[in-house]
């Protein structure tokens, strides 16, 4: 995760969830959401951009697992924390809130581990729709549930057949 500096370069993209936003600083990605308002008047590209672009694509299609995009994260400490947690749950996997919240060695902060969640400013990339309820409801999430359950039904989707791909078949 790189220092902070000023959004440079935004693009939208049409996704599976609706309009996706994604800027840089020129650097490192610093935002991915969706962009309800769709406002592409500032929109400028770069190759960052359209990698994130691409990747972003080849996830919803089953073709990626894992993302290798630089990111900048502007944050406090503790959010920083909760946000680099979530990037060790593996693709396909949940987490409860608890569960992040133990893994900053913070156990009895579920609610703030919750809201440093709610404020992640790069969805799917830095996967907060993978931390569900301790119960296994579907809670918490600032794009709305609907979005929350298909990045979860695309991960098992596709997490199921990946497994498959990876059995080793003894003749």
């Amino acid at each position: 995760m790189n220092d902070i500096k000023a959004v440079v370069n935004r693009i939208h993209f049409d996704s599976p969830i609706g309009v996706i936003c994604a800027e840089d600083n020129g650097e490192a990605l610093t935002a991915l959401y969706i962009d309800r308002e769709k406002n592409t008047d500032y929109d400028r590209s770069s190759d960052l951009l359209i990698r994130v672009q691409n990747e972003i694509n080849e996830y919803f299609c089953g073709k990626r697992f894992d993302f290798d995009i630089p990111l900048c994260l502007n944050g406090t400490r503790f959010q920083l924390s909760v946000w680099k947690s979530l990037l060790n749950i593996q693709y396909a996997q949940t987490v409860s809130y608890s569960d992040v919240a133990k893994s900053i060695g913070k156990p009895n902060a579920c609610r703030a581990a919750g809201g440093a969640i709610g404020k992640n400013p790069i969805m799917i990339i830095i996967p907060c729709h993978r931390v569900i309820g301790k119960g296994g409801g579907l809670v918490g999430f600032s794009s709305g549930i609907d979005v929350k359950r298909t990045l979860l039904d695309v991960e098992k989707k596709f997490g199921q057949a990946r497994k498959a791909d990876c059995h080793i078949v003894n003749g």
